[in-house]
């Protein structure tokens, strides 16, 4: 599956991004052209690739994504490793609450 992970964010890379597994379940996409607008772009790319995985192997997957944009989210490497760490976990806090109100509401 991880495979199957990688290779949908690779698909993702249309300008140049690099990507590369952080760890785990965790992988880091460094897009050196993208502004704050194309990485929102870059994001629901990303997120149409796991939707159509998800049908190919009929099971839910999901990513939670954060972002993070020089200079305005930090100077350095780690400020900006920071702010997408950070802006990661609130996309995973709103999915869990989406998660949550589609099961009540089911």
């Amino acid at each position: 599956m991880l495979i199957q992970l990688a290779e949908a964010l690779q698909e993702s890379s249309v300008r140049g991004e690099i990507i590369g597994r952080w760890g785990g379940d965790e992988f880091l996409l460094l897009s050196p052209y993208a502004a704050r607008g194309a990485a929102n772009s870059l994001h629901l790319h990303i997120e149409e690739c796991m939707e159509r995985l998800s049908r190919l192997e009929n099971i839910k997957i999901s990513a939670a994504i954060g972002t993070a944009v020089f200079p305005e989210d930090g100077l350095t490497l780690d400020k900006l490793l920071h702010a997408a760490d950070r802006s990661m976990y609130d996309d995973k806090s709103v999915r869990k609450k989406d998660e949550a109100s589609v099961r009540l509401n089911a």
